[in-house]
Protein backbone atom coordinates (compact mmCIF):
# COMPACT_ATOMS: atom_id res chain seq x y z
CA UNK A 1 0.00 0.00 0.00
CA UNK A 2 1.32 3.66 -0.89
CA UNK A 3 1.70 6.43 0.81
CA UNK A 4 -1.69 7.78 -0.06
CA UNK A 5 -3.44 4.68 1.42
CA UNK A 6 -1.38 5.14 4.46
CA UNK A 7 -2.23 8.23 4.96
CA UNK A 8 -6.45 7.64 4.60
CA UNK A 9 -5.70 4.63 6.73
CA UNK A 10 -4.48 6.71 9.46
CA UNK A 11 -7.11 9.09 9.35
CA UNK A 12 -9.77 6.71 8.92
CA UNK A 13 -8.25 5.16 12.15
CA UNK A 14 -8.18 8.33 14.12
CA UNK A 15 -11.90 8.10 13.11
CA UNK A 16 -12.54 4.78 14.57
CA UNK A 17 -10.21 5.22 17.49
CA UNK A 18 -12.10 8.94 18.31
CA UNK A 19 -15.63 6.35 17.88
CA UNK A 20 -14.27 3.72 20.64
CA UNK A 21 -11.60 5.77 22.90
CA UNK A 22 -12.58 8.97 22.99
CA UNK A 23 -15.82 8.50 24.95
CA UNK A 24 -14.26 7.67 28.52
CA UNK A 25 -10.91 10.08 27.15
CA UNK A 26 -12.67 12.65 26.22
CA UNK A 27 -13.19 14.24 29.88
CA UNK A 28 -10.14 13.75 30.71
CA UNK A 29 -8.48 15.56 27.56
CA UNK A 30 -11.08 18.58 28.25
CA UNK A 31 -9.85 18.57 31.75
CA UNK A 32 -6.21 19.32 31.26
CA UNK A 33 -6.71 21.98 28.13
CA UNK A 34 -9.39 24.08 29.13
CA UNK A 35 -11.46 25.01 32.93
CA UNK A 36 -14.42 25.10 33.39
CA UNK A 37 -17.46 27.56 34.68
CA UNK A 38 -20.41 27.64 37.17
CA UNK A 39 -22.22 25.80 34.85
CA UNK A 40 -20.04 22.90 34.12
CA UNK A 41 -19.01 24.11 30.34
CA UNK A 42 -15.57 23.74 29.49
CA UNK A 43 -13.95 27.24 28.32
CA UNK A 44 -11.75 26.35 25.35
CA UNK A 45 -8.22 28.41 26.04
CA UNK A 46 -7.82 28.47 22.20
CA UNK A 47 -10.09 28.85 18.78
CA UNK A 48 -10.63 25.98 16.30
CA UNK A 49 -12.25 28.35 13.30
CA UNK A 50 -16.18 27.46 13.14
CA UNK A 51 -16.06 25.23 15.99
CA UNK A 52 -15.02 27.00 19.33
CA UNK A 53 -13.79 29.98 20.68
CA UNK A 54 -11.00 30.88 23.10
CA UNK A 55 -13.08 32.19 26.76
CA UNK A 56 -16.68 30.96 25.53
CA UNK A 57 -17.88 28.14 27.60
CA UNK A 58 -19.23 25.39 25.51
CA UNK A 59 -20.92 22.31 25.75
CA UNK A 60 -18.13 19.70 26.01
CA UNK A 61 -20.21 17.47 23.84
CA UNK A 62 -20.33 19.76 21.45
CA UNK A 63 -16.67 20.59 21.16
CA UNK A 64 -16.25 16.21 20.85
CA UNK A 65 -19.05 16.18 17.85
CA UNK A 66 -17.26 18.89 15.95
CA UNK A 67 -13.95 17.75 16.45
CA UNK A 68 -15.41 13.92 15.48
CA UNK A 69 -17.12 15.47 12.37
CA UNK A 70 -13.93 17.48 11.25
CA UNK A 71 -11.51 14.03 10.84
CA UNK A 72 -14.54 12.84 8.71
CA UNK A 73 -14.24 15.85 7.07
CA UNK A 74 -10.31 15.90 6.70
CA UNK A 75 -10.22 12.60 5.48
CA UNK A 76 -12.78 13.20 3.01
CA UNK A 77 -11.27 15.84 1.74
CA UNK A 78 -7.85 14.48 1.28
CA UNK A 79 -9.54 11.43 -0.83
CA UNK A 80 -10.94 13.55 -3.15
CA UNK A 81 -7.71 15.89 -3.55
CA UNK A 82 -6.14 12.22 -4.34
CA UNK A 83 -8.78 11.27 -7.01
CA UNK A 84 -8.25 14.58 -8.77
CA UNK A 85 -4.53 14.57 -8.44
CA UNK A 86 -4.63 11.30 -9.58
CA UNK A 87 -6.60 12.16 -12.53
CA UNK A 88 -4.64 14.77 -13.91
CA UNK A 89 -1.41 12.80 -13.50
CA UNK A 90 -3.15 9.51 -15.83
CA UNK A 91 -4.36 12.06 -18.61
CA UNK A 92 -1.81 13.66 -19.08
CA UNK A 93 0.97 11.40 -18.49
CA UNK A 94 2.38 8.95 -21.30
CA UNK A 95 4.69 6.63 -19.49
CA UNK A 96 2.89 3.50 -18.76
CA UNK A 97 3.86 3.11 -15.83
CA UNK A 98 2.96 6.08 -14.11
CA UNK A 99 -0.40 5.34 -15.61
CA UNK A 100 -0.59 2.49 -13.69
CA UNK A 101 0.54 4.50 -10.56
CA UNK A 102 -1.79 7.32 -10.97
CA UNK A 103 -4.53 4.61 -11.59
CA UNK A 104 -3.59 2.41 -8.42
CA UNK A 105 -3.69 6.08 -6.51
CA UNK A 106 -7.35 6.80 -7.63
CA UNK A 107 -7.67 3.14 -6.59
CA UNK A 108 -6.37 3.72 -3.18
CA UNK A 109 -8.17 7.13 -2.21
CA UNK A 110 -11.58 5.38 -3.28
CA UNK A 111 -10.41 2.59 -1.08
CA UNK A 112 -9.47 5.17 1.95
CA UNK A 113 -12.41 7.44 1.40
CA UNK A 114 -14.84 4.38 1.75
CA UNK A 115 -12.88 2.98 4.74
CA UNK A 116 -13.28 6.46 6.81
CA UNK A 117 -17.54 6.58 5.37
CA UNK A 118 -17.62 2.97 6.11
CA UNK A 119 -16.15 3.32 9.83
CA UNK A 120 -19.03 5.91 11.03
CA UNK A 121 -21.64 3.66 9.34
CA UNK A 122 -20.12 0.59 11.56
CA UNK A 123 -20.03 2.01 14.60
CA UNK A 124 -23.48 3.59 14.09
CA UNK A 125 -24.69 -0.06 13.08
CA UNK A 126 -22.69 -1.98 16.37
CA UNK A 127 -23.90 0.44 18.56
CA UNK A 128 -25.40 4.36 17.86
CA UNK A 129 -24.19 5.23 21.44
CA UNK A 130 -20.51 4.92 19.84
CA UNK A 131 -21.27 8.18 17.61
CA UNK A 132 -23.30 9.68 20.06
CA UNK A 133 -21.01 11.04 22.61
CA UNK A 134 -22.04 11.67 27.01
CA UNK A 135 -19.56 13.43 29.46
CA UNK A 136 -21.38 13.79 32.39
CA UNK A 137 -19.65 12.47 34.92
CA UNK A 138 -21.01 10.98 38.60
CA UNK A 139 -20.69 12.85 41.71
CA UNK A 140 -21.68 16.67 41.13
CA UNK A 141 -21.57 20.11 42.47
CA UNK A 142 -22.09 23.35 42.03
CA UNK A 143 -23.58 22.27 39.10
CA UNK A 144 -22.51 18.51 37.67
CA UNK A 145 -20.30 16.42 36.52
CA UNK A 146 -16.43 17.11 36.77
CA UNK A 147 -17.18 20.38 38.09
CA UNK A 148 -18.58 19.42 40.61
CA UNK A 149 -15.93 16.86 41.84
CA UNK A 150 -13.46 19.63 41.28
CA UNK A 151 -15.23 22.12 43.47
CA UNK A 152 -15.64 19.44 46.42
CA UNK A 153 -12.17 19.17 46.00
CA UNK A 154 -11.00 22.78 46.07
CA UNK A 155 -13.86 23.12 49.09
CA UNK A 156 -11.77 20.84 50.75
CA UNK A 157 -8.26 22.07 49.83
CA UNK A 158 -9.62 25.79 51.00
CA UNK A 159 -11.13 24.17 54.47
CA UNK A 160 -7.36 22.45 55.25
CA UNK A 161 -5.97 25.49 54.70
CA UNK A 162 -8.19 27.54 57.15
CA UNK A 163 -7.71 24.70 59.97
CA UNK A 164 -4.14 24.93 60.06
CA UNK A 165 -5.06 28.55 60.56
CA UNK A 166 -7.51 27.84 63.16
CA UNK A 167 -4.92 25.35 64.96
CA UNK A 168 -2.44 27.93 65.09
CA UNK A 169 -4.75 30.79 66.38
CA UNK A 170 -6.26 28.13 69.04
CA UNK A 171 -2.53 27.25 69.97
CA UNK A 172 -1.42 30.84 70.75
CA UNK A 173 -4.43 31.36 72.49
CA UNK A 174 -4.42 28.64 74.70
CA UNK A 175 -0.90 29.76 75.77
CA UNK A 176 -2.76 32.99 76.60
CA UNK A 177 -5.36 31.26 78.64
CA UNK A 178 -2.06 29.27 80.63
CA UNK A 179 -0.45 33.11 81.17
CA UNK A 180 -3.79 34.61 82.71
CA UNK A 181 -4.17 31.86 84.67
CA UNK A 182 -0.84 32.40 86.05
CA UNK A 183 -1.50 35.88 86.73
CA UNK A 184 -4.90 35.16 87.97
CA UNK A 185 -2.95 32.88 91.22
CA UNK A 186 -0.70 35.50 91.47
CA UNK A 187 -2.84 38.15 91.95
CA UNK A 188 -4.36 39.28 95.24
CA UNK A 189 -6.24 42.24 94.27
CA UNK A 190 -10.19 41.59 93.23
CA UNK A 191 -10.38 44.12 90.78
CA UNK A 192 -7.47 42.44 89.05
CA UNK A 193 -8.49 39.13 89.97
CA UNK A 194 -11.91 40.15 88.55
CA UNK A 195 -10.34 41.54 85.24
CA UNK A 196 -8.23 38.69 84.47
CA UNK A 197 -11.03 36.49 84.59
CA UNK A 198 -13.32 38.26 82.22
CA UNK A 199 -10.54 38.70 79.56
CA UNK A 200 -9.95 34.77 80.53
CA UNK A 201 -13.54 33.71 79.92
CA UNK A 202 -13.48 36.03 76.80
CA UNK A 203 -10.16 34.11 75.77
CA UNK A 204 -12.08 30.42 76.40
CA UNK A 205 -15.12 31.66 74.15
CA UNK A 206 -12.90 32.41 71.40
CA UNK A 207 -10.97 29.48 71.71
CA UNK A 208 -14.24 27.50 71.75
CA UNK A 209 -16.32 29.70 68.79
CA UNK A 210 -13.00 28.97 66.73
CA UNK A 211 -12.56 25.36 67.26
CA UNK A 212 -16.31 24.67 66.67
CA UNK A 213 -16.52 26.18 63.49
CA UNK A 214 -13.27 24.45 62.32
CA UNK A 215 -14.53 21.14 63.23
CA UNK A 216 -18.06 21.87 61.70
CA UNK A 217 -16.72 22.97 58.30
CA UNK A 218 -13.83 20.41 58.53
CA UNK A 219 -16.83 17.23 59.09
CA UNK A 220 -18.50 18.93 55.84
CA UNK A 221 -15.95 19.14 53.92
CA UNK A 222 -14.32 16.12 54.59
CA UNK A 223 -17.59 13.70 54.71
CA UNK A 224 -18.51 15.51 50.97
CA UNK A 225 -15.26 14.28 49.43
CA UNK A 226 -15.50 11.01 50.77
CA UNK A 227 -18.80 10.54 49.67
CA UNK A 228 -17.94 11.97 46.45
CA UNK A 229 -15.48 8.86 45.72
CA UNK A 230 -16.99 6.10 47.82
CA UNK A 231 -14.61 3.37 48.42
CA UNK A 232 -15.34 -0.37 49.75
CA UNK A 233 -12.88 1.02 52.85
CA UNK A 234 -15.23 2.17 55.29
CA UNK A 235 -14.92 5.39 57.20
CA UNK A 236 -16.98 6.52 60.28
CA UNK A 237 -18.44 9.94 58.84
CA UNK A 238 -20.59 10.13 62.19
CA UNK A 239 -17.79 10.66 64.35
CA UNK A 240 -17.21 13.98 62.45
CA UNK A 241 -19.94 15.03 62.84
CA UNK A 242 -20.59 14.38 66.43
CA UNK A 243 -17.28 16.23 67.32
CA UNK A 244 -18.59 19.27 65.40
CA UNK A 245 -21.62 18.91 67.74
CA UNK A 246 -19.82 18.48 70.75
CA UNK A 247 -17.88 21.59 69.82
CA UNK A 248 -21.07 23.70 69.19
CA UNK A 249 -22.50 22.63 72.72
CA UNK A 250 -18.56 23.65 74.44
CA UNK A 251 -18.72 27.22 72.36
CA UNK A 252 -22.67 28.08 73.50
CA UNK A 253 -21.45 27.07 77.34
CA UNK A 254 -18.33 29.44 77.29
CA UNK A 255 -20.31 32.29 75.73
CA UNK A 256 -22.54 32.07 78.03
CA UNK A 257 -20.39 31.83 80.91
CA UNK A 258 -19.02 35.16 79.50
CA UNK A 259 -22.14 36.88 78.63
CA UNK A 260 -22.90 36.07 82.61
CA UNK A 261 -19.68 38.09 83.77
CA UNK A 262 -19.83 41.04 81.71
CA UNK A 263 -23.58 40.99 80.14
CA UNK A 264 -22.42 42.41 76.60
CA UNK A 265 -25.17 42.33 73.98
CA UNK A 266 -22.30 41.27 71.19
CA UNK A 267 -21.74 37.96 73.36
CA UNK A 268 -25.63 37.52 73.05
CA UNK A 269 -25.58 38.20 69.77
CA UNK A 270 -22.42 35.80 69.31
CA UNK A 271 -24.90 33.08 70.71
CA UNK A 272 -27.56 33.32 68.59
CA UNK A 273 -24.74 33.33 65.43
CA UNK A 274 -23.21 30.13 67.22
CA UNK A 275 -26.81 28.51 67.39
CA UNK A 276 -27.51 29.53 63.38
CA UNK A 277 -23.76 28.20 62.71
CA UNK A 278 -25.02 24.51 64.21
CA UNK A 279 -28.70 24.32 62.54
CA UNK A 280 -26.68 25.30 59.28
CA UNK A 281 -24.46 22.59 60.28
CA UNK A 282 -26.65 19.76 61.01
CA UNK A 283 -28.25 20.56 57.66
CA UNK A 284 -25.08 19.68 56.21
CA UNK A 285 -24.87 16.47 57.95
CA UNK A 286 -28.37 15.28 57.40
CA UNK A 287 -27.82 15.95 53.76
CA UNK A 288 -24.87 14.37 53.38
CA UNK A 289 -26.56 11.34 55.32
CA UNK A 290 -28.99 10.84 53.37
CA UNK A 291 -26.38 10.69 50.31
CA UNK A 292 -24.56 8.27 52.64
CA UNK A 293 -27.52 5.57 53.48
CA UNK A 294 -28.59 5.93 49.47
CA UNK A 295 -25.08 5.00 48.51
CA UNK A 296 -25.44 2.41 51.26
CA UNK A 297 -28.58 1.03 49.56
CA UNK A 298 -27.05 0.92 46.24
CA UNK A 299 -24.32 -1.13 47.69
CA UNK A 300 -21.32 1.36 47.34
CA UNK A 301 -20.28 1.16 50.52
CA UNK A 302 -21.94 -0.95 53.19
CA UNK A 303 -25.65 -2.39 53.07
CA UNK A 304 -27.66 -0.03 54.85
CA UNK A 305 -31.02 1.30 55.42
CA UNK A 306 -32.63 2.37 52.05
CA UNK A 307 -33.76 5.07 50.64
CA UNK A 308 -34.97 5.65 46.99
CA UNK A 309 -33.29 8.33 44.97
CA UNK A 310 -36.26 10.18 44.56
CA UNK A 311 -36.90 10.36 48.43
CA UNK A 312 -33.26 11.13 48.86
CA UNK A 313 -33.41 14.05 46.32
CA UNK A 314 -36.50 15.32 47.95
CA UNK A 315 -35.22 14.71 51.41
CA UNK A 316 -31.97 16.85 50.41
CA UNK A 317 -33.99 19.62 48.62
CA UNK A 318 -35.98 19.83 51.56
CA UNK A 319 -33.47 19.92 54.20
CA UNK A 320 -31.33 22.86 52.06
CA UNK A 321 -35.17 24.59 52.00
CA UNK A 322 -34.99 24.44 55.51
CA UNK A 323 -32.15 26.17 56.34
CA UNK A 324 -32.17 29.15 53.68
CA UNK A 325 -35.90 29.75 55.65
CA UNK A 326 -34.02 30.12 59.06
CA UNK A 327 -31.01 31.96 57.42
CA UNK A 328 -33.69 34.39 55.88
CA UNK A 329 -35.47 34.39 58.83
CA UNK A 330 -32.35 35.12 60.93
CA UNK A 331 -29.24 36.37 59.72
CA UNK A 332 -30.52 37.29 56.10
CA UNK A 333 -26.83 36.64 54.66
CA UNK A 334 -26.64 36.61 51.23
CA UNK A 335 -23.51 34.61 50.97
CA UNK A 336 -24.47 31.94 53.65
CA UNK A 337 -27.62 31.28 51.35
CA UNK A 338 -26.19 31.40 48.27
CA UNK A 339 -23.12 28.53 49.53
CA UNK A 340 -26.71 26.64 50.98
CA UNK A 341 -27.94 26.80 47.61
CA UNK A 342 -24.57 25.70 45.91
CA UNK A 343 -24.27 22.94 47.96
CA UNK A 344 -27.81 21.29 48.21
CA UNK A 345 -27.55 21.53 44.32
CA UNK A 346 -23.85 19.67 44.35
CA UNK A 347 -25.58 17.37 46.66
CA UNK A 348 -28.98 15.94 44.42
CA UNK A 349 -26.10 15.75 41.67
CA UNK A 350 -24.00 13.43 43.48
CA UNK A 351 -26.59 10.29 43.39
CA UNK A 352 -28.43 12.06 40.33
CA UNK A 353 -26.40 14.14 37.84
CA UNK A 354 -29.56 14.93 35.99
CA UNK A 355 -31.50 16.04 38.31
CA UNK A 356 -32.03 19.43 39.15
Amino acid sequence: MNNTLRTLSATSGLTLAAGVFLLPASTALAATTAGLDDAGLYVPLTTIPGLITAGVATNPVTIIMGVYGLAIGIGSVIATVMIIWAGFEYMYVEAIGKKSAAKERITNAFLGLLVILGSYILLRTINPNLVSFNVTLPGGAGSKGLAGLIAIEQNYEAQQQRLLIAQRDLATLKLDVTALDALIASSTDPDTIAQLKLVKATKEASISTTRATALADNAVTYVEKYLSAPTTSYTNTDTYFENARTGFDDARTKLEDLYAINKDPSVAKQIEDIDTRKLVFNGNASQLQAVKNWQNAEGLIDPDDALSTKETVANIKKTGDDMIYYLRQTTGNDKAISTVQASTIRRVHMICPTCN
